[in-house]
Parts: C-alpha cells; structure tokens; sequence
C-alpha cells in the first residue's frame, strides 16, 4: 500500500466510525450529524471513490463473465491509480480469461516492476511464463529464476515452490524437483499436486516403486469421503473409496502415473487397494 493509500484509508476509516457514532445517537442524545455531501469532499476522496467505483464494477463484469467490460473498467480504474496492486494483479488475470497471453505478460512486466519487493509479483510473472506447454526453454529457465527469487524474499509459501518443482522437472534437473516437491510435503503431507509431481519425478528417474506409495496415496486423499459424518477422519481412506470418483478430473494425473508405473513394473504390488488396480487396468484397456 502507497504512503497516500494509507492516508485515505486511516481518512475512510474515521468516517466511518463517525457515521456508526451518528447512527446510533452519538452522545448526550443529540440529534446526529448528517454525512457529509459529496460536494464537500476533498479532492482526493472524490478521487479514491471513483477509483472504487470503478474497481467494483470490473468485480461485477467479470462475474457476470463480461471479460471485455471488466477490462475496460480495470484500465480505467488504473488511470486514477497506476500503481495499484490488485487492480494490476486482476486486469492480467482478465487477460488471460481472453486469451490475451502476451498482453498479461506485459501487465505483469509492470506489476513486477512497479512492486519489486512483492513475491507475488515475480511469482505471478513466472506462472504465466511456463503456463504454455510448449514453453521455449529460456522462458523455462526465466521462470525459474522468477520463482526463485520470490521464494527468496518468502520462503514457506506453497504455490511458488510447485510452480518451481514442475519447471524444474521440465528443463530436466530432477535433482531440484524432487528437492522441490519433498520442500512442500514437509509443510503439508496432504498436498496432492506435490504428491503426484514428486511421483513423476521419481518415474523420469527410474524409481517406480517408490512413486507408486505416494500415487495411492494421492489417490485415497482424492477420493476421501469428505464430510461424511459416519466416516471418522481417520478412517476415511481405503475404506471410503468412491469407485466412481477414481476417474474424476483431479484424480487422472495420479492415474495415468500409476498406469505409467504399472507399465514399468510389469504389474502393479498387491498392496495397491484393488478399486484402484481395476482403474487401472480400465484404463489401460481403453
């Protein structure tokens, strides 16, 4: 936040505790004040309050999915503020919605360079850098250099450390992935992206019989019955499997690794649950 962010806020923040005063009587009894006009604002107030207006109104585009009308109120909003930091943040996320990939990159370019002391603003640059498949490999290695440099100002936070993991997988160091993955499962044993990124990892190098424990397991926190009150939580695992929930969207990347590491081993062990080993094998003979 801005010096003059902050000296607006602290200004909106005693106008409001004044008008909850007025509200409720005030003291003695007296009749309340009545709020200001907005004619009688200064400046700066009138200023901040269309830069909100104008900010809500790109809230309200984007939900109703008017992609090109969040846009235009984002960029207006900008005018008021060109260094607000969410509103930068937003207008590349809208960006991207359009598929306007190159036009966010340079709105994270400034992002990055107007707020060089915010992790997310290295983070978010490196995401949308390697978010293409066919990423070239300097955009790689840039992007790892964005995430490392935000991790470096922030250490502990999970999202930034994937994002390096995957790319450090996909220019090939798996030294560095496996480090990375094993980085986040210390802080959170339950993260299944981590999970199944470390597995793969460990598949490019050879190790499917140490990958296939954590894709099981990936697999019992994807199907676990949440919020069934007859499942205690440390039962709700094997027991609670969902067949049907084995294919779901979040649950094919842990199955297509297993079906990779089934084709390694030759089978998969016997200490894979058999709802899984029948996904499996559906899956293989599609």
């Amino acid at each position: 936040m801005t010096h003059a962010d902050g000296e607006s806020s602290a200004r909106w923040a005693a106008a409001a505790l004044l008008l909850a005063l007025a509200a409720t009587g005030g003291c003695g009894g007296e009749e309340p004040d009545r709020p200001l006009p907005a004619s009688v604002r200064t400046e700066g107030e009138r200023t901040r309050a269309r830069f909100y207006e104008k900010v809500q109104a790109a809230a309200r585009s984007k939900r109703a999915g008017d992609f090109p009308g969040a846009r235009a109120h984002l960029e207006s909003a900008l005018e008021v503020d060109p260094d607000h930091e969410g509103s930068l943040v937003e207008l590349a996320h809208v960006l991207r919605l359009m598929g306007r990939r190159d036009e966010a990159l340079g709105v994270l370019e400034t992002l990055r360079q107007k707020h060089p002391d915010l992790p997310r603003s290295h983070g978010l640059l490196a995401e949308l850098l390697a978010d293409d498949p066919e990423a070239a490999r300097k955009d790689l290695q840039r992007a790892r250099a964005l995430y490392r440099h935000a991790l470096a100002m922030e250490p502990n936070i999970a999202g930034p450390r994937l994002g390096l993991a995957r790319v450090e997988r996909r220019l090939g160091a798996l030294d560095d992935a496996e480090k990375s993955y094993r980085t986040v499962l210390g802080t959170d044993p339950q993260s299944v992206p981590a999970l199944v990124g470390l597995a793969a990892t460990l598949l490019d190098r050879g190790r499917a019989n140490d990958a296939v424990p954590l894709l099981v397991q990936a697999l019992e926190l994807g199907t676990r019955a949440k919020g069934r009150r007859d499942v205690p939580s440390e039962m709700d695992t094997q027991a609670s499997f969902a067949s049907s929930a084995l294919t779901a969207p979040q649950n094919r990347p842990a199955l297509d690794a297993l079906r990779r590491a089934a084709r390694d081993l030759g089978s998969l062990p016997k200490t894979v649950p058999a709802p899984i080993r029948a996904a499996v094998r559906a899956g293989q003979s599609k």
